[in-house]
């Protein structure tokens, strides 16, 4: 493998499908990235991804609350993610995820060289990610739900 930072050995790969594929396909080929990049297009479980990552990137420009997050999470992935979106009120930066910027490459890179070289860290943030995961199954979510209707129908009546 190419070694991208110094002595750490990387390999990405993108799951996922979009229009930008065939840019994103030339791009690869014309910096000679093609032996170190991957592109698995869209999956129907990525759970084989999640077991072989030793980080998670979400570099989203806009998002909502990610299942995506919460997956990597729930496989013990520690996650890099740009602030944006509901992602700041899911996870807290530097206790169960790190967050940059949106449009942050080096950002996104040092946070991603960071969690290679501190076992330590990735360890601390997924324990506490564990959290985040229980707090946010479907479970949780219908609980919570419930718990609003239920206030509304004392306080109507």
């Amino acid at each position: 493998m190419r070694d991208l930072s110094g002595d750490l050995p990387l390999r990405l790969v993108l799951v996922g499908e979009g229009p930008e594929r065939p840019r994103i396909e030339r791009l690869l080929r014309s910096l000679n990235l093609t032996d170190f990049i991957t592109l698995a297009g869209q999956q129907d479980d990525i759970s084989p991804y999640y077991g072989i990552a030793d980080v998670f990137l979400l570099p989203s420009l806009s998002e909502g609350c990610p299942n995506v997050l919460l997956e990597a999470m729930a496989a013990g992935v520690p996650v890099v993610a740009t602030e944006v979106g509901g992602i700041p009120e899911v996870v807290t930066n530097g206790k169960d995820a790190i967050l940059v910027k949106k449009r942050d490459p080096a950002g996104l890179a040092s946070a991603t060289v960071q969690l290679l070289q501190g076992r330590e860290l990735r360890g601390h943030l997924v324990s506490y990610a564990s959290e985040i995961v229980a707090r946010n199954t479907p479970e949780a979510y219908f609980k919570s739900m419930a718990s609003v209707f239920s206030q509304a129908c004392a306080n109507g009546n």
